[in-house]
């Protein structure tokens, strides 16, 4: 029978700590539900840390806090990132924090494709002038021919 590993994400958690809040990187395995989770508030420094980074199994003795989950992260380097951002941040609002899209290029159509005939001519088909409707049925003949000699039938 062969083991089957759980991989653990990280959590960007807002911890609600008495009457003050707490940014932290946490593993998903300490929640306890969808707003509470256990955290090893006895461990400090590198020890804390290393718990986060291995996910280690919460003890009995760790504090029980509310929190608001603001990111799931893949990895220690983005969960870390995110933390810096969200430090950076001055607004009261952590939800705000998210990557910068791309904008996605759209490529112009090629001059006698069909879509590039519709897009030109739309507005001029509407009139049902003949002599335009017959000038881009040429226009849209020669592309076709052109494409009608690449064609493997």
């Amino acid at each position: 029978m062969t083991k089957t590993a759980i991989s653990w994400k990280y959590i960007l958690a807002e911890l609600f700590v008495e009457d003050r809040t707490e940014l932290a990187i946490v593993s998903e395995r300490w929640t306890i539900d969808e707003n509470v989770l256990k955290y090893p508030s006895n461990l400090k420094g590198q020890k804390r840390m290393k718990s986060i980074m291995d996910h280690v199994i919460p003890e009995d003795t760790w504090t029980e806090y509310e929190y608001r989950r603001i990111r799931v992260c893949g990895d220690w380097n983005q969960a870390k990132e995110m933390e810096k951002r969200a430090a950076a941040n001055d607004s009261d609002d952590l939800k705000t924090i998210q990557e910068t899209r791309k904008k996605r290029l759209v490529k112009k159509p090629a001059k006698y494709s069909p879509s590039f005939f519709l897009l030109e001519n739309r507005k001029k088909l509407i009139l049902h002038h003949p002599r335009i409707i017959q000038e881009s049925l040429i226009q849209f003949l020669q592309w076709f021919r052109n494409k009608k000699d690449h064609l493997i039938i």
